[in-house]
């Protein structure tokens, strides 16, 4: 008799211990799953940004080539400043204020616009669509005279990492007058 209550301990013990292990790689396999989850918003939004930073750049590139294809100087209205494009845009349009500081300050000013995402067409824009937490603007600067031009496409926007926090990136390209 009491060996079989001795083994009925036993048992009980071993249980306690699988629902123990059990409860342990569950809670790990629940965090490494919410851990991905964050990781790939953030990654959606550097990929958003990349993308927001490169169609600035080709604004600018589309400008230029038009000015070329219809006989104007290859530079006509890219003058030096700073602009807020959307990809629709045929012309800079008006010069913006930049601010300078840190990328919160940056993000912060009231010379940005937010940029809206439009649904239906799957596009970033200034004029419908659902706001979001993008913003972006151009500067356009003369090096070596006006033979050459040099674009910068600077993109903000709420990371996902921490409330609050702002995350940036920059591209450049420069265009010459080679025709």
């Amino acid at each position: 008799m009491n060996k079989t209550r001795s083994r009925e301990g036993q048992l009980l013990v071993e249980a306690v211990i699988a629902i123990g292990v059990f409860t342990i790689a569950i809670v790990g396999i629940i965090g490494i799953i919410a851990r991905a989850i964050h990781e790939g918003h953030t990654v959606g939004d550097q990929f958003i940004a990349a993308n927001l930073a490169a169609e600035g750049l080709e604004v600018t590139k589309n400008i230029i080539d038009s000015n070329v294809i219809n006989n104007r100087p290859w530079n006509s209205g890219v003058s030096p400043g700073s602009y807020q494009v959307d990809y629709a845009s045929a012309s800079l349009g008006p010069q913006i204020i930049t601010p300078g500081g840190s990328p919160a300050s940056q993000y912060n000013s009231s010379g940005l616009q937010a940029l809206l995402f439009n649904a239906g067409n799957d596009t970033y824009n200034y004029s419908s669509g659902s706001p979001t937490t993008f913003k972006r603007y151009i500067t356009v600067q003369y090096i070596a005279g006006s033979s050459q031009i040099r674009v910068v496409c600077t993109v903000f926007w709420i990371t996902t990492e921490r409330s609050g926090n702002i995350g940036s990136l920059t591209v450049s390209t420069d265009f010459l007058n080679w025709r």
